[in-house]
């Protein structure tokens, strides 16, 4: 059993490695596929974010428009 910081372990097909956690108690953190996939969808947030701010900002200003363009009757 692994049980140094850098020790690398298999389990169900996924390859860990052992790091220091955020407590400073060694946690295992992804290895392979599974990580390259989280920082490349990572990496898409930020830019998903100001897409969402833009659709937002335009919904608001279109229904802005609308509620003030509307016919009263």
């Amino acid at each position: 059993m692994p049980d140094m910081p850098g020790d690398t372990f298999v389990s169900q097909g996924i390859k860990y490695i052992l790091q220091h956690g955020p407590k400073g108690n060694l946690r295992p953190y992804t290895v392979g596929p599974v990580a390259a996939l989280a920082r490349k969808g990572a990496q898409w947030l930020p830019k998903l974010g100001w897409v969402g701010l833009a659709i937002g900002a335009a919904a608001l200003i279109g229904g802005g428009i609308w509620y003030a363009c509307r016919d009263d009757r």
